[in-house]
């Protein structure tokens, strides 16, 4: 599912927050899981999506050519859409997905759980086109399906509420959004329990839309819900906690506590250094949010460390991130000016 903040955000993981005179130096990040808030994809470079496009190709041409059946061809089919969605190609995305979800009516019907996918799938690429109405059709298509089929109380209804909820929040109807949110949570409770993934992803997104309404008490207590089940679950150190304490630290940050932001920004610290290494974007981020902190509490000398530290890590990546290195770079040249 994605995270429709862009996607959550952007859906890489991040959007500015803006607080003090860091919103250049520290992002908010959107969660993982199975309900579709990606933690930290990278997403495959265009050399790989234009090969996998071109074997996909390829592969329909050929199956095209052996007069296999149009329900053979769905995996190709979808496997294309997929890519032309990564790759933002959302016209061709469209095509297919309609090609799909017509293949699948004709063969199994218009109330067929094979259907919910394609149905979301072609609702994100209308909300990203700017064609709302058709999205929110689509995607209580897919709920209504996925209720006469599994009932009310299924995991796949609260991740179907998710998605309403993400799309409500992005249209500014923020009670409709509310709404999904709190159903999303409740019917997880009721159907995955209350130490699982799912549900901890789903604290995290109801968090962020808090915070985004600034009301930042309640996002709090989401953050740490979320947080708590990730911890019971994987313990101290695991990646899936690295976007919820980032997310409590900077609920921190929009109220200026920075001395109760910063030690959950040294814990994303020590989790990135443990899991991935010393050299790795991930650890450079780290070290980059920590130095947007030391700015906000005017620690000039402290935060320039911290820049350059993690633009030394940057540039001895193989493949840089330009817009994280250039943040950093912004950062460390303010650092140097408020020291003149």
């Amino acid at each position: 599912m994605s995270p429709h903040s862009n996607n959550q955000t952007d859906n890489q993981g991040s959007v500015d927050l803006i607080w003090a005179d860091t919103s250049d130096h520290v992002h908010e990040t959107f969660f993982p899981g199975k309900v579709g808030l990606p933690l930290g994809n990278q997403q495959p470079s265009k050399k790989k999506l234009q090969s996998a496009e071109q074997n996909y190709k390829l592969a329909l041409s050929k199956a095209e050519k052996e007069g296999k059946q149009e329900t053979d061809l769905i995996p190709i089919y979808t496997s294309l859409a997929k890519i032309y969605k990564v790759q933002r190609n959302f016209d061709q995305a469209e095509l297919l997905l309609k090609k799909l979800l017509n293949i699948k009516e004709r063969t199994w019907g218009n109330r067929c759980l094979q259907l919910t996918s394609d149905l979301n799938d072609l609702a994100e690429i209308y909300l990203v086109k700017g064609q709302y109405a058709f999205s929110e059709a689509l995607y209580k298509r897919a709920l209504t399906i996925i209720e006469q089929i599994h009932g009310a109380n299924h995991p796949q209804v609260a991740h179907s509420y998710l998605r309403l909820a993400n799309f409500y929040k992005q249209q500014g109807k923020y009670a409709n959004a509310e709404e999904f949110y709190l159903k999303t949570i409740t019917t997880l409770e009721k159907t995955v329990g209350k130490t699982h993934t799912d549900l901890a992803t789903a604290h995290n997104s109801l968090g962020l839309f808090y915070k985004q309404q600034a009301r930042f008490n309640d996002a709090e207590q989401h953050y740490r819900n979320s947080l708590h089940i990730f911890q019971s679950l994987f313990g101290e150190y695991h990646p899936d906690l690295i976007p919820v304490l980032k997310n409590l630290a900077l609920n921190y940050c929009a109220q200026t506590r920075l001395l109760d932001a910063e030690p959950h920004m040294w814990q994303v610290l020590s989790i990135s250094q443990k899991i991935y290494g010393d050299e790795h974007p991930e650890t450079a981020q780290a070290l980059s949010n920590l130095a947007g902190i030391f700015f906000a509490q005017k620690n000039f000398a402290k935060a320039e460390e911290y820049y350059q530290s993690a633009l030394t890590i940057i540039s001895k990546l193989p493949n840089p991130n330009p817009e994280q290195a250039e943040r950093a770079r912004a950062g460390l040249q303010k650092c140097r000016q408020a020291k003149v």
